[in-house]
This record gives structure tokens, sequence and C-alpha cells, in this order.
């Protein structure tokens, strides 16, 4: 009695075992390809135009984007945004879940001559919280670009700091990170305002950025 029972037990199983490999086998392969649109300096870009194939969609308000049920394969990948040169690369789908994230060298490239500024305060090894600049120049026009003066204002306009001591000749795809740490206590909350100076025939030309200072305790203003 008890082998028979065994043997209806194996049966079923072998029966259940052969109609899930059958449905797995019926069920096509598909791939889901997500990631995130950075620039070159490290920020976030939503509302980002981004096509696989034949598929279009845009990213969300932290630069995220997804394209489900697709056939695995190789794809091309274009990524448009205003004021940005386009991001067009070949792409292999996998299987299952495929991640892809443009940042640093492959993040979007402004198509002129930007300015990416963030302040921020953070608690220090000696736990005072201390005011970090972080400033990024980056040329996306055909002509060199000279930076005659970089300079950082408190919330009340009073002046900072200088940013660099001589000029910059940042010729076309120069990126430069500058980095301003330590500004002593007490620290000023509220925004900041830097003035960037460059040359155009030897004439002047005054950029002015702003940023409000916040709290940061992980140190990446990029997150």
């Amino acid at each position: 009695m008890k082998n028979k029972v065994r043997l209806k037990l194996l049966l079923v199983m072998f029966i259940v075992s052969s109609v899930l490999i059958l449905i797995a086998k019926s069920i096509p392969p598909t791939s889901i390809v997500e990631g995130r649109v950075k620039d070159i300096f490290g920020d976030l870009l939503p509302e980002v135009l981004v096509t696989l194939g034949k598929e279009t969609t845009k990213t969300d308000e932290m630069g995220s984007f997804s394209f489900e049920d697709l056939t695995p394969g190789l794809y091309r990948l274009k990524v448009e945004a205003e004021g940005y040169e386009k991001y067009d690369k070949e792409f292999l789908a996998d299987i299952g879940r495929n991640h892809i994230e443009i940042r640093g060298d492959n993040g979007l490239r402004p198509n002129t001559f930007a300015v990416d500024f963030h302040v921020f305060y953070a608690p220090t090894f000696e736990k005072t919280e201390q005011i970090f600049v972080f400033v990024g120049l980056y040329n996306g026009t055909k002509s060199k670009v000279t930076v005659s003066r970089i300079s950082l204002f408190k919330p009340n306009a009073e002046f900072e700091a200088s940013l660099i001591t001589e000029q910059l000749i940042l010729r076309k795809n120069d990126l430069r990170k500058i980095e301003l740490s330590g500004i002593s206590n007490p620290v000023r909350q509220g925004v900041y305002r830097l003035e960037v100076e460059i040359l155009d025939k030897e004439e002047p030309i005054l950029l002015q950025f702003y940023d409000t200072a916040q709290f940061d305790d992980n140190w990446d203003v990029h997150s």
C-alpha cells in the first residue's frame, strides 16, 4: 500500500514538473533595461528623453528610466537633453535585468561653457560643522575659455574666498573640478553666491551662480 502511494506521489510530481517545464519553455525570454542619467559633473538629470531601439521614455525626478518586456539583443541607446550633446551608444541587453549608469566620463556633456556650483555643511572629525564648496567647470564650446576669477560670497554678500590664484584656460571638452573645504565656523546658512569671470577678447564677462547651503553628512552632493 505504501509503495502504491509513493508511486502515485512520484507520478504526480513528474507530471507537475513536466507541465512547469513546458510552460517555462513556452514563455519567451525577456529583458529589463533600467538606468540613471547624470551630467559630466555628476548631477542627476530629470525629464531627459531616452530611446532604446524603437521604445522611448523620459527620466524621472531622480534621473532614472526603465524599459520592460524587451527581446534580448543589441539595441541603440540614445539620450537627448536640451543644452547637452547627444549620447548615442550600442547596448547589448541580456536576458533578465540590465542596469546602465550614464555618469562620469560618459555623463552628458554641456554644449556650452558650464559651471556646477554646490555648497554644503557637514560635521568634521572634530565634530564641528564647516562649509564645503564644490565647483565644476566644463568647456563645451569650440573655442578656448579663459577664466580670470572665481569668487565666493557669503549669504550676507560679504566676500568669503577666491577659488583660483591665476587664470585658468579651458580648451574644448576640458573639465576642471575645484574644492574649497574647511571654511571656519560659525557656519552661515543661506544662499551663497559664486562669481565666475571669463575673458572674451580680453573683455571681462561676469557670470553669477547661487546655491543654498544644506546639511549633507554623506559628503556627496551628487548622490
